[in-house]
């Protein structure tokens, strides 16, 4: 398939030779076969292409893993009681000045209906490549877009990861309805590259749904 070709091509040489290396060139390339990180991973390629390779000082160099600290569970039960309600704004304050992050139980959300929206991401990308291919774009205003690093073309390290993006301002839909969908596929070179790099989100307040692989770091207290 000569999707394969194009995205194998994509693997770098030796990473100390640099003279004949072009990453406008390289993203063009990797852009044009609409495929995706998840594209080069079904090609098969076993090494990170450079324009996805992070530099030593933006990856992160934790310490082990400790048990000592625990992530602030809100207890949603009762919200519709204004007592309750109360107590539940000042723990979510609390977690949010402490932590800056915290999880949600007894929210209301069908375990079903969590695991089916997981479930349909990876539907999309265990699809046929070429019906994938048929959602990649750069468009902002397109409705529904596949694409692999919204900033691709302009930043200077990529991350390892695709996305699926809805858009309906415009329509009947709540604009916040249907979530950014964010995959990570198999990374060959893990400790060469991010799928998401360190920051801050823009918003007041970010709902994630993970599924059962892990990779999420929180920095707490500037420390931990």
């Amino acid at each position: 398939m000569e999707l394969t070709s194009s995205v194998r091509k994509l693997a770098p040489g030796d990473p100390g030779v640099e003279l004949d290396y072009d990453r406008d060139k390289e993203v063009k390339e990797f852009d044009e076969t609409k495929a995706g990180i998840n594209g080069l991973v079904d090609s098969g390629v076993t090494k990170v292409p450079r324009f996805l390779i992070h530099p030593p000082e933006s990856l992160p160099m934790l310490p082990p893993a400790t048990t000592q600290f625990e992530v602030p569970v809100i207890d949603l039960q009762g919200f519709e009681q204004s007592c309750r309600r109360k107590e539940i704004v000042d723990e979510i304050c609390k977690a949010s000045e402490t932590w800056g992050f915290f999880q949600m139980i007894n929210h209301g959300v069908p375990v079903s209906v969590l695991d089916k929206m997981l479930e349909a991401v990876r539907q999309f990308h265990d699809q046929p490549k070429k019906e994938e291919m048929e959602w990649y774009s750069r468009d902002f205003m397109q409705k529904v877009k596949y694409y692999s690093n919204m900033d691709l073309l302009v930043s200077k390290q990529a991350s390892w990861r695709d996305s699926i993006a809805f858009n309906f301002e415009d329509g009947p839909l709540n604009p916040e309805a249907l979530p950014l969908v964010i995959y990570y596929p198999l990374c060959p070179e893990p400790e060469l590259t991010l799928g998401t790099a360190k920051h801050v989100d823009p918003s007041s307040l970010t709902l994630l749904l993970q599924d059962n692989i892990g990779g999420l770091q929180v920095l707490q207290c500037k420390e931990h």
